[in-house]
C-alpha cells in the first residue's frame, strides 16, 4: 500500500488510504488526532506550539507494540469507522505536520528502551495551506525486542488492531525467540568466515 520508505509517502498515498477504506490491522493503526488526556484536545491541535505528554505516551506505546510484533504504520489525522475499523473521510489535518513529526520523532525515540534500530516519522502535507496534513510513523519488527515505554515501564505488543501490555511470560518468550535468532545469525556469520 505504501512506498518502502515513510519519507516517500505522498498526499496521493494518503488519499488512497481513504478511497480504499483501508482497514486497521496488526500492522496499521489510525488516530483521528493527537491523543490527549481526555479533558481537552492536545495543545498542538489548537496552535499551542507544544505536543502534550499524553500524546507522546500513547503514541510511544503504539510504536513499541509494532516493534515488538511485526512492525507497522501509524497515521495521525485519519479517523476510522468504529464498526469496520476502516479509514473514513474526511481527513483531520494536524497543523504544521512536518514540525509536529520532528518533535514526535525525538520525543518517542527518547521514550523507547532499548532505542529502535529503525523508526521513521514524517509529516505529509495534504492541505492547501501548505503546512497541515497527517503524521505517518513507521517501524520495522525489531531484532532488539522486547522494547518498553520508559514512561510506564510496559512492553506492548499488537493484538489484532490494538496495542496491549505484554505479560511477563510473553516478554520472556519474545526474549528467548530473539536470542535464538541472534545466535543463529552469529553462527552463520562465523561459519562464513
Amino acid at each position: 500500500m505504501f512506498p518502502a520508505r515513510i519519507s516517500e509517502i505522498s498526499a496521493a498515498d494518503i488519499a488512497m488510504v481513504l478511497d480504499t477504506e483501508a482497514t486497521e490491522s496488526i500492522d496499521l493503526e489510525f488516530k483521528k488526532e493527537l491523543p490527549s488526556d481526555g479533558t481537552k484536545p492536545d495543545p498542538w491541535m489548537s496552535g499551542g506550539g507544544k505536543i502534550g505528554d499524553a500524546a507522546k505516551d500513547k503514541l510511544t506505546s503504539e510504536i513499541v507494540a509494532f516493534a515488538n510484533t511485526s512492525g507497522g504504520i501509524l497515521i495521525v489525522g485519519i479517523d476510522e469507522d468504529p464498526h469496520r475499523k476502516s479509514a473514513q473521510k474526511p481527513l483531520f489535518p494536524v497543523p504544521n505536520c512536518k514540525k509536529a513529526a520532528q518533535i514526535l520523532h525525538q520525543s518517542l525515540s527518547a521514550r523507547i528502551e532499548p532505542r529502535l534500530p529503525v523508526f521513521e516519522c514524517e509529516g505529509v502535507v495534504t492541505e492547501k495551506d501548505g503546512t497541515s496534513g497527517v503524521i505517518v510513523m513507521g517501524v520495522l519488527e525489531s531484532y532488539l525486542a522486547p522494547h518498553r515505554n520508559t514512561k510506564d515501564n510496559h512492553c506492548y505488543m499488537r493484538r489484532n488492531d490494538r496495542a496491549e501490555p505484554m505479560s511477563m511470560l510473553e516478554i520472556q518468550e519474545l526474549t528467548r525467540r530473539k536470542s535464538i535468532i541472534i545466535s543463529r545469525l552469529d553462527s552463520s556469520s562465523c561459519a562464513a568466515n
